[in-house]
């Protein structure tokens, strides 16, 4: 049950139920408690988003985290990019982190969201050979935390491209029908991968490879690697996966 939270007249929020971690998270409840900030009318948004298998924030200008769904929770803890500390989201690197402050800011200092200025994004790198994590920062002006509706928030997006997303393959599966093999092959191609690396990383021959991708066009009705790879980046819930 998610971490209901009461508007006093002051503004501030007041936890009327303790959010309950999923397994992996177990133990870490009251670093995320103040986290999970979900009015009850609200709840069924918060139910969707924490379905999605892709990290979602909502921060004010100060980079302070109002909320974020499971799947941000587990890439800030797991990937060793980000953190949050007194409420607020850092970068482990300092340097990434004045730039990610800056860039909220920024985002949220645009007049609408509709302009350019509205959105950002950086990639925060840590330890290699792992990847940078992918934060991409966008207005949301139709929802605010302070009582004089006047401050947006920012709405944050976390991609980490080495997660492990079985939701990804699932859904190529059940939308176009494509067979397990042919979804990583897909999800290959999604993170870069030419033919001949898709194969090696399938661990299959070039001319199984090539009878993949032919079969992938007739599903997905697209000619082209580069038209197939545009149609799975629109699929709302589809992230990059680096998985085998």
């Amino acid at each position: 049950m998610p971490l209901r939270i009461q508007l006093k007249e002051s503004g501030k929020f007041v936890a009327s139920e303790r959010y309950s971690c999923p397994g992996p998270l177990r133990g870490q409840e009251a670093e995320w408690e103040s986290i999970r900030r979900v009015l009850p009318e609200v709840e069924v948004v918060t139910e969707a988003l924490d379905s999605l298998p892709l990290g979602i924030l909502l921060t004010d200008a100060k980079a302070g985290v109002a909320f974020a769904n499971i799947c941000a929770i587990e890439i800030i803890q797991n990937a060793q990019a980000l953190e949050v500390r007194d409420g607020r989201l850092l970068a482990r690197d300092p340097n990434k982190t004045l730039a990610l402050w800056r860039i909220i800011a920024e985002v949220l200092a645009a007049a609408t969201p509709n302009e350019e200025a509205a959105q950002g994004g950086v990639a925060v790198s840590r330890p290699p050979p792992s990847q940078p994590v992918l934060v991409t920062i966008k207005q949301l002006r139709s929802y605010t935390l302070d009582p004089t509706g006047t401050k947006p928030l920012a709405m944050i997006l976390l991609d980490d491209p080495e997660r492990d997303n079985d939701a990804a393959r699932q859904d190529l599966v059940r939308l176009y029908g494509l067979t397990p093999t042919e979804a990583k092959f897909t999800l290959a191609l999604l993170d870069g991968c030419g033919l001949d690396s898709a194969a090696r990383r399938l661990s299959i021959s070039r001319n199984t490879a090539r009878t993949h991708l032919k079969r992938i066009f007739e599903k997905t009705r697209t000619h082209r690697q580069a038209e197939l790879v545009a149609l799975v980046l629109r699929g709302a819930t589809l992230r990059r996966s680096t998985s085998a």
